[in-house]
């Protein structure tokens, strides 16, 4: 689990979602795979910690671990965002990285986090 503050990157960051979203300022990336009995409790933890946006990579978990994460999604309201990648790997530390890596990557590329000077 990597949790991204990205004040310390490069001035405050903000969220560019929705119009009229309030600023975010941290986003945690995590891989899981079969955290059904734990799952609720961790992200619900990390919101009381200020974390404000989720981006789970599920590695073929069995058990009921996406589905809660996506029901998580749906109620939790303003004070966060969850999303759910679909991330099948065998490779264990590879695909942790890469998955990491992704989350960074589709950040960007959405356009979602700018610097406080509003640069990109």
């Amino acid at each position: 689990m990597q949790v991204l503050d990205l004040q310390s990157v490069s001035g405050e960051a903000r969220f560019l979602g929705q119009e009229g979203a309030r600023p975010q300022t941290r986003a945690l990336c995590a891989v899981a795979k079969n955290e059904a009995l734990y799952i609720e409790e961790w992200v619900a933890f990390h919101v009381l910690q200020g974390v404000e946006a989720f981006i789970v990579f599920d590695n073929s978990s069995t058990d009921e671990t996406p589905r809660i994460l996506q029901r998580i999604a749906a109620r939790i309201g303003p004070r966060a965002s969850v999303e759910v990648v679909d991330w099948p790997s065998d490779a264990h530390y590879a695909m942790q990285q890469l998955a990491y890596d992704e989350g960074a990557r589709l950040r960007a590329l959405i356009g979602l986090w700018r610097r406080d000077d509003g640069e990109a």
